[in-house]
């Protein structure tokens, strides 16, 4: 793939020599496209998407590239690159296994890597309260409150409610499936309520 290869000044689209590098982002004059700046190199929209979320997650090129071709060769097509990193993070997870306040965070950094994608946030922010949940039977906690201000009236309902360690695990009244909370993605609420221990 090479998103950081060719050191150039001329358009990663069109290959147009360009009068001055950019320092950041422009658009091509030649063909109009948004040309991205990325470690003092210029890349097309998607590369610049591509090196953003490898960087937030910690992973190489060369495991997107690994991942891309293992998926590849399961499905028989070529994964969305959305696809490719999501798979990368629950690897990730995956191998945390135990370690709940990493496991923890890594759930909740992808979700709002999904909202922001337009993608169902969700199912990550379950196993975000879970994996908390998890941390603080782990650390001795035996209740948690709900901490749900400045929410949507949905979640403010909640606040300052007690549960059991094993009775919020049961029901997970947290997060809120209605949320109206808007992160990035204006389709779907993206619930902020938090566990704290009591």
């Amino acid at each position: 793939m090479g998103l950081f290869s060719k050191p150039r000044s001329s358009c990663p689209y069109c290959y147009e020599k360009l009068e001055k590098k950019p320092t950041r982002k422009i658009k091509c004059p030649h063909c109009k496209e948004s040309i991205f700046v990325r470690s003092d190199k210029l890349v097309t929209e998607e590369a610049a998407w591509i090196i953003d979320a490898l960087k937030k997650f910690g992973f190489t090129e060369e495991q997107f590239n690994k991942t891309r071709e293992r998926l590849r060769d399961k499905i028989g097509v070529d994964p969305e690159k959305i696809h490719i990193i999501i798979d990368m993070c629950n690897k990730k997870a995956e191998r945390m296994k135990k370690n709940f306040g990493e496991l923890q965070g890594l759930y909740y950094e992808i979700a709002i890597f999904l909202n922001k994608n337009n993608m169902q946030a969700y199912p990550h922010l379950q196993l975000s309260a879970l994996a908390l949940l998890n941390s603080f039977k782990e650390m001795g906690v035996g209740t948690v409150e709900i901490v749900a201000s400045d929410s949507c009236d949905v979640c403010r309902m909640l606040n300052g409610k007690k549960y059991s360690i094993d009775e919020a695990k049961r029901e997970m009244p947290i997060p809120q499936s209605d949320c109206k909370h808007i992160l990035h993605d204006k389709n779907q609420g993206f619930c902020r309520c938090m566990y704290v221990a009591v």
